[in-house]
């Protein structure tokens, strides 16, 4: 399994953040105790995509997205659209 930490970027290069993640997802900063953010643990997945960027307009100019098409009018996107998609997260291996 993998731990999103939303709230939180990373550090500027050559730069170190050092933090405490407790049991309840609440992310400290380890010098002050300062809450700064929260961890969230992810389920085993495929590969994660941005569905709002593949609705997009700029991403519908893109020429692998021209196969889709509205059935029942509603956007139904092929497997070459969806696999040509930007990855966000890659998929986490299950054991």
């Amino acid at each position: 399994m993998s731990i999103l930490i939303k709230g939180m970027e990373m550090p500027p290069e050559r730069q170190s953040l050092h933090i405490i993640i407790k049991y309840n997802g609440i992310v400290c900063d380890a010098l002050s105790g300062e809450d700064v953010a929260t961890a969230y643990e992810l389920p085993p997945h495929g590969r994660l995509i941005d569905a709002d960027k593949l609705k997009s307009d700029a991403y519908l100019e893109h020429d692998c997205v021209h196969k889709m098409m509205v059935f029942g009018g509603q956007m139904v996107y092929t497997e070459s659209a969806i696999e040509n998609a930007p990855t966000v997260i890659e998929a986490e291996d299950e054991k």
